[in-house]
């Protein structure tokens, strides 16, 4: 009887079991105990060969290599730009002009050019000056109080005063030297007049001695009137001399005020960055643009701790996520170690160098300097099963 029992529990307990293995959701909890024990045995067996990079983490910023040039201004004034931002420039490029007083760049250009022409012009034509004269004028009459106040426009109102007193002496001497030239011409034509009537007498042999002396007196009409003409020539001349001094002087002034006037680019490059708004008013020495040389490269400085500083080595890859440029959109950015300071900083934190290498979507020229950077510099590779053992011990760092 208790044989019978026995063997009843032992049929139940085998349907039981029977019925719970058979079930869809057991088999498939079999499974995934079944493949979990597999990955783990897989694990354990393979940590010794599978290796994965280890990383340092950092911070830092885009720079450019050789730094970036500022341009401060000579003087004071209202800033004009003249080039766009990013723009590519020589060296010597003009990029902005200060105005000062109202002098801007059209008004010195234009005299400048006025007064080269006056100082070049070694055979006089008065014509020629009084049209750059009057050049000068009209720009001079449009802002008499600068012209009057600034050290540039004096010179230039003195090149005026000196011409109106050309004009005045010319007059006066035109005035004496026809005073005085014109009864000698009108003795010389008298005796053109009577020497060729003489000639004109078919028995003229007892007349040579009289028209001999006739054309000696004529010779020295022509004389005097030469000298006198000459003596007028010489005064012109001493005049337009004194006016075209001080043409050349106003010249050396307005050139000199236009270089500091003038904001140009002291290296090839591009115009990073305008520091200044246009035509806003600036004092002397203020910073109006950045240019960012041709031959430099943007790189990262990145800060490291002093613990990570000795793992750190020339070549090492770098992977960077720029600040400007999100990752999700435009991708991770790779670069290289090329230099390690051996000194932290005031901050206590070591200087590590990268390289920055542009992309398809974001080349060079667009890599924003400044722009925070978060990288990952690779500083070797582990066995997993070395990292374990390390997180075991409690040294995984």
């Amino acid at each position: 009887m208790e044989d019978q029992k026995s063997t009843n529990r032992r049929s139940q307990r085998d349907w039981e079991t029977a019925k719970f293995v058979n079930k869809p959701s057991s088999r498939v909890l079999s499974v995934v105990v079944w493949s979990l024990a597999v990955s783990v045995a897989g694990v354990l067996i393979s940590s010794p060969f599978v290796h994965v990079n280890r990383r340092v983490k950092s911070q830092g910023e885009v720079t450019s290599e050789l730094g970036i040039r500022g341009l401060p201004t000579a003087r004071a004034g209202t800033f004009h730009r003249v080039v766009q931002e990013n723009a590519s420039v020589a060296e010597g490029d003009l990029i902005g002009f200060i105005e000062t007083k109202g002098f801007n760049k059209e008004v010195l250009d234009t005299v400048i050019k006025s007064l080269t022409s006056i100082v070049q012009n070694e055979v006089v034509d008065a014509s020629l000056i009084s049209m750059e004269i009057d050049q000068i004028r009209q720009i001079v009459a449009k802002s008499q109080w600068a012209f009057k106040e600034a050290d540039v426009g004096i010179p230039i109102v003195e090149v005026l005063n000196l011409y109106d007193g050309l004009t005045q002496r010319e007059m006066s001497f035109k005035k004496a030297i026809s005073g005085e030239v014109a009864p000698l011409k009108r003795s010389q034509a008298t005796l053109d007049l009577k020497i060729g009537k003489l000639k004109s007498v078919k028995k003229k042999k007892d007349l040579e001695y009289f028209i001999e002396s006739l054309e000696d007196e004529r010779r020295k009409l022509s004389s005097q009137i030469a000298q006198l003409e000459n003596a007028y020539r010489l005064k012109r001349n001493d005049s337009i001399r004194e006016f075209q001094d001080a043409a050349k002087r106003a010249l050396v002034r307005v050139n000199l005020f236009l270089a500091g006037a003038e904001v140009r680019s002291p290296i090839k490059g591009s115009l990073y960055h305008w520091l200044v708004p246009d035509r806003s008013q600036i004092s002397v020495g203020t910073n109006v643009a950045e240019i960012f040389p041709s031959t430099s490269k943007v790189i990262a400085k990145l800060r490291v701790r002093s613990n990570d500083q000795p793992k750190m080595i020339v070549g090492q890859s770098a992977y960077m996520k720029l600040e400007s440029f999100p990752y999700q959109r435009f991708g991770i950015f790779h670069g290289e170690v090329t230099d390690v300071k051996s000194v932290a900083d005031a901050a206590g934190v070591y200087i590590v160098t990268t390289t920055i290498e542009p992309t398809e979507r974001v080349p060079a020229s667009a890599l924003p300097i400044g722009s925070a950077v978060n990288a990952d510099i690779v500083i070797g590779s582990e066995s997993l099963f070395s990292i374990g053992m390390e997180k075991v011990r409690g040294d995984w760092r």
